[in-house]
Formats: C-alpha cells, structure tokens, sequence
C-alpha cells in the first residue's frame, strides 16, 4: 500500500493492549500501520520518531477513552499535532478517525469528526470502510488536482545512511514533476532536489568529525546518529503559483530534544521562476512588515491548535509573548510560508516562537488584510484581484 496513506495509532499507555490488537489485525488486512512499541527500534529517540511517523502518515486513529481524557503527555500531544494538520487543510493532511473504547465523552476537538465505537456490533469492518473511503478520497482528490492543473507529479526517495561516532541517517522526498503546458516543469524537481542534497553533503562530513570521547560501538545505533528527514505533502495551486510544503525533523545524536519544523518553495508558473522571499512580493516591503508582523504577533500569543473556546486538559493556548516577538523580528522570520486559497500561511520551527513542547505553530493571514500591499503580478498570479476593490 502507498506510504502516503500509513495509518498511525494513537493511544493512551493503559489502552496499549487494545491498540496492539488492532495494529495485528490492520497489519493482517493489508493496511501499513503504525504504532511506537512495534516500530521504534532500541537507541532512537521516541519524540523524534513519533513526530516523524505523524509526518509520514495520511491517515491518524485515535482510540480514545477515560485514560485519554484524564492522562497528560503523549496521547494530548500527538491529538493536538493531528488536529493541527487537519486545519492545514492541505490534499495530503492527515485524516482523523476517532475511536472510542468505553462510554467517555467524544472530546470537543473531535466532535465534528464521525467517530467509530469499539463496543459497536461490526466495529472492525466498519473502521476497514472508513480507512478504505479516506484512501481512496485522497487519491481521488491527488488525480482531480491533477486533471484540473494538466501537472502530475511523484515522489521518489533519497536515503543514505552511514554508521560512526556519530553515523548519520538522511532521507529525503522528491517530487517529480510532468507538464503538457508547462515545459519547463520538471525544473522544479530539479531545484528542489538540489536544495534537499545540501543537507545530505552537510550530514556526510560527519565522516571526518568523528568523535570518539563522546560515542562508542557499544552505544545503540541510533543513540549515535544524526538523523535528518524531510517529507513532502501534495503540492499546494492556489491559481498559477505552486507551494511545496516540506515537514523537516531533525535529530542531533545524544540531543535532549529532537527539533522539527517546515521548509517551504513557492513557484510562479507562468514565467516558472522561485519566489524566494515573503517580502519580494509585497511593494514595498519596509512599509509592508511592521503591519504583517503585528498581525502574526496578535494570531500568534491568542494561538490555539485545538480551536476551542474551553482547552482540554493539556492543551497550550496561547504563546508567551516576549517569545513570540524575538521569533518574529525580521523577514528571514517568515521565510516558512504558503500560498492557499484564503491566506498566506506561514510555519514556524520549534523554539522559534514558543517552548519545543507547544510544536511548530502556524498562523494563516486572509489575504484581504494584505492584498492592497503586494505587488500586481503576484496579485493575478494568485487570483486576488477580487480582495482589490473597495
């Protein structure tokens, strides 16, 4: 099955019985499911790994019970980053599927979601419908997007691993693209790859810093290696531009924290050139930031990934503003951003903006609150013109 539609188990650590029995029975019937205790190999760290199977994944289930509402940590976090990437509403999102194992309350961050009932007569066929409704959603829509652009694209993978004090283990997601009316498409490809490679020659001259007061063989494997991964989701049209979004993790051997983050292109198509800076498209980019910047600012200390009014137990709303304002000083800052079909979306990297354990925020600026500002030909690429009239 494509490794776009991995399925990922999330679960409370008391309901790990159940959610072993339905990654065997997923497994059984032909579905690429994970879940940590069966995949996380001894040495590699479970944060990295965890954030980076979310990643990787096009479909999440969440069992959900009163461990789950009662219980901080893993179970709190892993719902708050799927339900961050629900909201991203992009083609390759990840898709929630609750399912509830005793009579708790379905948690309000997930009562717009259809959600499955373990004790149901029919439970397991049931969830086999859904998993094979939301694949085959998301290839329908993938070939739809595609008709419509006359663009088809798909991934291929770079991976590299070399084993030292420190190893290093790098994989990278390149999309390749085809065109009937834009020739020169496959460039894109070609820009992209060659942007990923240098952090595949930067991991490789760990081969002449090898430390050997710091590691040794008798370590775990991946105790001792720098792991680097980026994963890419659907491209993003919104009109004639086009927007890679990257999901970055890194890990450093021996580190605390493994660190995550996004790294974003954007393209014009017509003529195909990088737009490769968030101020080369307003008019005046001096006058432009201070006013992009408070609103950044403002979405950013009210910021809330669940999108309740009443947080569950856990949940950050909110970032603290004296972090906020050092993570937003400058336009590298906002050098992580999308073009959608509302908003410019722009992604921020742990540490940034807020502590690791409040993730990768991101805020989304509706395009009539900065339209009036950006240059014409980015105005009719992205088709704006409507936000211009009084």
């Amino acid at each position: 099955m494509d490794s776009n539609f991995q399925i990922f188990i999330s679960y409370a650590k008391p309901d790990r019985e159940a959610a072993g029995e339905l990654y065997d029975w997923l497994k059984q019937n032909g579905f690429d499911s994970w879940i940590d205790f069966k995949k996380i190999k001894g040495g590699q760290n479970w944060d990295f790994e965890i954030k980076r199977a979310l990643d990787r994944s096009g479909i999440i289930v969440i069992l959900w019970s009163k461990n789950s509402r009662d219980r901080r940590g893993y179970i709190q976090r892993e719902l708050r980053i799927s339900l961050d990437k629900y909201q991203e509403k992009l083609i390759d999102d990840i898709f929630i599927i609750p399912v509830i194992l005793d009579e708790s309350p379905i948690p309000d961050q997930l009562k717009g979601i259809q959600a499955l009932f373990a004790s149901q007569s029919g439970f397991k066929e049931a969830l086999s419908d859904a998993i094979a409704h939301q694949i085959e959603r998301l290839g329908g829509e993938r070939e739809r997007v595609q008709l419509d652009q006359e663009i088809t694209w798909h991934p291929t993978l770079i991976k590299e691993e070399w084993e030292g004090m420190p190893g290093y283990s790098v994989e990278l997601q390149i999309l390749e693209f085809s065109s009937t009316t834009i020739p020169n498409i496959i460039q894109i490809g070609q820009h992209v790859k060659g942007v990923l490679l240098e952090h595949l020659f930067s991991n490789r001259r760990t081969k002449f810093e090898q430390d050997s007061a710091s590691y040794n063989y008798a370590q775990d494997k991946w105790s001792r290696t720098n792991t680097f991964d980026a994963r890419c989701g659907d491209p993003v049209f919104c009109h004639k531009v086009l927007t890679l979004l990257y999901r970055i993790n890194w890990y450093g051997a021996g580190a605390a924290h493994p660190t995550h983050g996004h790294r974003t292109l954007a393209f014009l198509l017509e003529p195909l050139i990088r737009i490769d800076s968030l101020e080369s498209i307003f008019v005046t980019p001096d006058l432009a930031f201070p006013i992009l910047q408070k609103e950044i600012r403002k979405r950013l200390v009210n910021y809330n990934p669940g999108g309740n009014e009443e947080p569950e137990p856990g949940e950050t709303v909110g970032l603290e503003e004296e972090w906020v304002n050092g993570g937003t000083e400058k336009w590298s800052d906002f050098g992580s951003f999308a073009f959608s079909e509302n908003s410019l979306d722009i992604h921020f990297s742990s540490y940034q903006v807020a502590s690791y354990a409040d993730g990768t925020p991101h805020v989304s600026i509706p395009y009539p609150l900065i339209v009036k500002m950006m240059r014409q030909e980015y105005i009719i690429a992205l088709n704006l013109t409507r936000y211009t009239y009084d």
